[in-house]
């Protein structure tokens, strides 16, 4: 949160995203809450709602109630097709290299944070 909140540090959204990122990878609840909000608003990432509602199913399942709070909100703005294919994404779970490709780009050229 001190990234994304400016807490102590330069506010960066991008960085805020990918320790979010790291933490709901290893199933994290709160973290995969601040995912699912940051695909769902474009903090730090493009917006996918896809992948907003992927997260917050994580979430959810780990007892978070943000994510709980949150996935009706996201799954409203679905269509019956982007339903299906995140209860695909959310059954199959996610391979090494599909979570590695969520990084964004660090600013500064030729990193990944």
């Amino acid at each position: 949160m001190a990234f994304y909140e400016g807490i102590g540090i330069e506010r960066h959204s991008i960085r805020a995203f990918n320790w979010w990122l790291s933490a709901a990878t290893h199933e994290h609840g709160r973290a995969q809450a601040m995912v699912a909000f940051a695909f769902e608003v474009g903090a730090g990432v493009k917006p996918n709602l896809l992948e907003a509602a992927y997260w917050a199913m994580l979430s959810e399942h780990n007892g978070n109630e943000t994510g709980a709070a949150l996935l009706p909100i996201i799954l409203r703005r679905l269509s019956q097709d982007q339903h299906r294919a995140v209860l695909d994404m959310y059954r199959k779970g996610r391979t090494h290299e599909e979570l590695i490709a969520l990084y964004p780009a660090d600013p500064r050229p030729g990193r990944i944070i």
